[in-house]
This record gives structure tokens, sequence and C-alpha cells, in this order.
């Protein structure tokens, strides 16, 4: 046989129906799909002078035995370039139909806009973009790794947004976001990117105690959430300062985003009388300081406060057609699949040809493969021996 790799072995047996179901077991045990095939070879006649004799033509019956593996290696060149196809041109279809902006995110903030960002060479441009629905943010959370220590990216587990979407087309959807889980919408794809770094609190923990006696009260009132105590006092969480100051026009104001004198910031309405401005300090006040005195008739008091940043940002990557993930995940997986098929597997394909002379059975082996020419003549010198072994 005119292939790479080929050997003969010679048998006294005759029967080669038997011979062929041998080798074809051989070839199974290989790692080969076996196949037999018998045919007719035909031939001249060779006359007295040694040559052909074109007007007579003799046919013998002759039998092979056909092996392969992988196949379909053979079109792994294809399937690359289908890849590499859909890698380039969905990224093209998500830079020409899409877009990136970002929208900050502050809990009970509405909004039906988002700032797309353009790169004009090194400037970095923000536009507002009308969206077809509108946001609200209901909670923002950050889960720390020590509750004590501060809002940094190094003492952070998680950042957390949860929002309302109201959508005049598909009704209203409560989004919950995460850094592992970006939320989808009509082409829009939600994504954590920072925080505005000023100390704030998700949730407080007031201390209340009465002026005329009694048991203290306990609350604890989400950020712009409100609650009712039993004597009808109604408490709202009106703001967070975390390090209380007044400023050059003697209003409370932060000098800091650090928790170094948190104050919270409440809307007191007492049964029947007006709304008062009160402030809940965490650190103690000097009895006779006008912001601190007991006010709708209790000594307010901030025992603890679940830290969170004043605002989170997302990214928002608008891909109407999803070419930005079919892209990456059929395009760009595919691709590494592809390589990993191609460069680790091969087409392999071996012969055996089973001819009767003279009372005894002549086995020709043939066989070649697509790569790793070394490692399949390794392969097909097992075939010939284990070929000399059962025939």
């Amino acid at each position: 046989m005119n292939q790479p790799v080929n050997s003969a072995v010679v048998t006294d047996s005759v029967d080669e129906a038997t011979v062929a179901d041998k080798i074809r077991k051989v070839f199974k045990e290989n790692g080969l799909n076996p196949r037999v095939t018998e045919f007719d070879d035909a031939s001249y006649d060779v006359d007295e002078s040694g040559k052909k004799d074109f007007n007579a033509v003799s046919s013998e019956r002759k039998i092979v035995v056909f092996g392969e593996s992988g196949r379909f290696n053979r079109i792994g060149a294809y399937i690359v370039h289908v890849c590499l196809l859909t890698l380039f041109l969905g990224h093209f279809v998500a830079l020409q139909t899409g877009f990136d902006a970002d929208v900050r995110m502050i809990p009970g903030d509405v909004t039906d806009q988002i700032q797309l960002i353009e790169f004009d060479l090194d400037e970095k441009k923000k536009f507002n973009v009308q969206l077809p629905f509108s946001m609200i943010c209901t909670d923002i959370q950050q889960k720390l790794i020590d509750p004590r220590g501060s809002i940094d990216v190094t003492n952070t587990l998680d950042w957390r947004t949860q929002m309302k979407v109201d959508d005049p087309t598909y009704g209203s959807t409560v989004a919950d976001i995460s850094m592992n889980k970006p939320f989808n919408y009509r082409g829009y794809r939600f994504f954590q990117a920072q925080t505005i770094p000023v100390g704030n609190a998700r949730n407080i923990d007031l201390n209340l105690i009465p002026q005329s006696g009694g048991a203290p009260v306990s609350v604890t009132i989400p950020r712009m959430g409100s609650t009712t105590i039993a004597d009808g006092t109604k408490i709202e969480y009106e703001e967070f300062l975390p390090d209380f100051t007044f400023n050059a026009e003697g209003k409370p104001d932060t000098r800091s985003g650090e928790y170094n004198n948190p104050v919270a910031i409440l809307g007191v309405t007492p049964p029947g009388g007006e709304r008062l401005r009160v402030f809940a300090f965490a650190g103690n006040m000097p009895e006779n300081a006008p912001i601190s005195a007991p006010k709708a008739g209790y000594k307010w008091k901030l025992v603890d406060y679940e830290k969170s940043p004043f605002a989170h940002v997302l990214s928002i990557k608008y891909d109407p057609f999803s070419g930005a993930f079919i892209a990456w995940y059929f395009g760009g997986f595919g691709l590494i699949g592809a390589l990993a098929f191609v460069f680790f597997f091969s087409h392999k394909r071996a012969w055996a040809l089973i001819d009767n002379r003279n009372g005894r059975t002549e086995i020709v082996l043939g066989g070649n493969t697509n790569r790793n020419h070394l490692g399949f003549a390794d392969r097909f010198n097992k075939i010939v021996r284990d070929v000399e072994a059962v025939v």
C-alpha cells in the first residue's frame, strides 16, 4: 500500500473471512471503527513474453478491512474559522448597535436617564440618554469582611443594589444586582461598577429614653424608611452623616467620608404635634448641647448602624442583538474548543488488504494520520504485532 506507514504479514490460513474478522477485532481493540468490504480486483493477463494482454481481463475476489477514528477532525480548520468570524462579527455588531453607560443609584432616587460614555481620542465624554422605562433604587448594601472596619474595597465581600423597574410596556420588575449577578432587561445589562465611598447607613438602631421615665424604647429603621412607636410617635430616617460638623453656613455637614462622628438625622412627628428634626448621635455629646437635647419627649441615641456607601454606580452595556454575548460564548469559547479539537485529536486511518496467493494469505497493512505522525506510527506498529499474533 502506498501509505506513510505500511507492513505485510503472511499466514498459512486460507480462510479469508476468518482472517478479516480477526483483523476487524484488532482494529476495534486499538480504538478504530472497523468496516469490512469485499470487491473484485480486475487486472490484465500477462502473455508468455511477460507483456500485458489487453484483450484478456481476469478478476479476483479480495477483502479490505478499513478502520478509522476522529474522522470529523478533518473539518476542525473550518470550525476554527467559523468561530473566528463569529468572534469578530459579534463584536462588530455590538459596537455598531450598542453603547456603554453608567447610572448612579441612591436609595429613594427615581431616574429614567443614564449617562452614555464615549471616548474621543484620550477624552472621556458623557451624555444623558433617555430610557424607555424608569428605575427607582430601593436598597444598596455592602457586605463587609469586618463589619466594624471601613467600607474600603479591601474590606468588602460584595456589593448589592436593589432597584425597581417601572416599564409602561412590560410592567414592574424588581432587580437584585451584585458583583457576580448582573441584570438583563430589554438589551440593557447592568453590572456593579463602583461606589461613592462616603459613609452612610443601610439600617440604624436607635435607643429612645423617655423624659418622663420608664423603659427605653429600641427601634430599627431602614434607610429612607420609617416606624411608629407605641405612643404614636412617627420616626422617619432622613439622612446619615458619618463625620458630623457644621459648615461655613452653620448647617449640618460631614467633614469626611469616614465614620468619625456619625449621626442619624430623623424626622419625628409626635401624636398631635408638628414634625421635628432630631439628631441621634453615636458618640457622647455634652448634656447642654442644644443639638442633642431631648425632643418629642425622648433622649435620642444612635446605638448601632449597618455601614454602606452613599451610592452605587452601575455600569450598563446596551447590546440589543446580544452581539457581545454571542461573540464571547459562541465565538470565544467555541474557538478554544475548536483549537483543542484540532491540535489534540487527529484523524487516524488504517487498511488491511487480504489477498490469497498460492495457498497462503498475504495481509498488506497501511495507515496514515493528519497529525502526530510519530504517535500514530507507534500505534500502527502495535496493530501489526496484534495482527501477527492472531493470524
